[in-house]
């Protein structure tokens, strides 16, 4: 509470030295025109020069300060035509320009009025606003740990119950086999059809248990899982898919998992859309920041389809998300390369 009164002590301290500035401009500025109204006589009428010491007086010190400025200038006009000689034109000349400066006070003082309300309404409308950004902002990190949750969930699922129930299933086929091995030839060979089916199932159950679960990521990091990521790309897809880092520290896991899925769909999206046959991941670290790229050898930049670009627009969410940018781009000799930059210690979540 201490703090907030010093700030806004702080705050009120330049628009004190205006205020004060101008309590002393105004008068000064009056006898002035008083000076220029003696030497003019009659020839000129100093009326418009006397409202702006009193349209500064208004403005900044408000219109009781105002209506004194009104009362000197008066003074000032009067006391000039006294000195110089000349008839001020009666109490009918004092009243219409007493009338003029009044006006003039009002409107101008509404007029601020008006000013200060849409600037009330703008600030309020701002911090509506950047409370309503936060708030989405912090949806959507609760919405990306949901479904990271819900993904590991099924992964763990998949890995203890789908993947032992084959394994089992795997054995019995290979105990069937020995069984056989001494019976009828076509049964022996229906029997090793069986357990190759199955090996073959265990493999796509765990590798769907591996993308969703993403156990490296939460056990050996990130430079793990992607040197994996480079190695079953390349025995799965017959392509050159490697991996290289600069990286000497344990990243943190709210980034390493972004990162991680960025890497994921743009080495998918090489696979799937570039036709390529080379493609190098790196890591690396640059001053305070991450810096993760994938490089293909493809045909290049595309213009994505509508389904195609769910997967551009979800990594560049990703990257959001880990307080950071992504940017894709045509590689120098061919190809397409994606960037992603974020902070190595990753960005808090935000609060309302």
């Amino acid at each position: 509470m201490r703090e907030a009164v010093c700030e806004l002590e702080l705050m009120a301290r330049p628009r004190l030295h205006w205020q004060v500035a101008i309590g002393i401009l105004c008068p000064v500025l009056i006898a002035l025109i008083g000076y220029g109204d003696f030497h003019e006589g009659d020839e000129n009428s100093m009326l418009l020069l006397y409202l702006i010491p009193i349209g500064l007086g208004v403005w900044y010190n408000g219109v009781i300060f105002g209506a004194v400025l009104i009362g000197l200038s008066l003074g000032a006009d009067f006391l000039a035509d006294r000195i110089a000689g000349l008839s001020s034109g009666g109490a009918s000349n004092l009243v219409s320009t007493l009338l003029y400066d009044v006006v003039f006070l009002v409107l101008l003082s509404r007029w601020q009025a008006l000013m200060n309300n849409m600037h009330g309404l703008v600030a309020a409308k701002t911090v509506d606003l950047q409370r309503e950004i936060a708030r989405r902002k912090q949806l959507e990190e609760e919405v990306a740990a949901v479904t990271e949750h819900e993904r590991r969930r099924l992964g763990q699922e998949l890995h203890d119950s789908l993947c032992q129930h084959l394994t089992g299933t795997a054995l019995q086929a290979q105990s069937l086999v020995g069984q056989l091995a001494m019976g009828d030839g076509r049964v022996l060979e229906n029997a090793n059809n069986v357990a190759r089916l199955v090996n073959r199932g265990i493999e796509i159950a765990r590798d769907i248990a591996r993308g969703l679960f993403s156990s490296g990521l939460e056990g050996e990091g990130l430079l793990a899982a992607l040197r994996g990521l480079a190695g079953t790309t390349s025995q799965e897809h017959q392509v050159d898919c490697t991996f290289q880092s600069g990286v000497n520290e344990a990243i943190p896991v709210r980034n390493a998992t972004q990162l991680y899925w960025i890497a994921r769909e743009a080495v998918t999206n090489a696979l799937r859309h570039s036709q390529a046959e080379r493609i190098e991941i790196r890591l690396d670290e640059i001053g305070p920041d991450v810096v993760l790229s994938v490089n293909d050898d493809g045909t290049g930049l595309v213009e994505p389809s509508d389904n195609e670009g769910i997967g551009l627009r979800v990594m560049k969410q990703r990257a959001q998300l880990a307080g950071g940018s992504l940017s894709i781009s045509a590689g120098a000799s061919g190809g397409t390369v994606v960037r992603c930059t974020v902070p190595f210690s990753g960005s808090p979540p935000p609060h309302p």
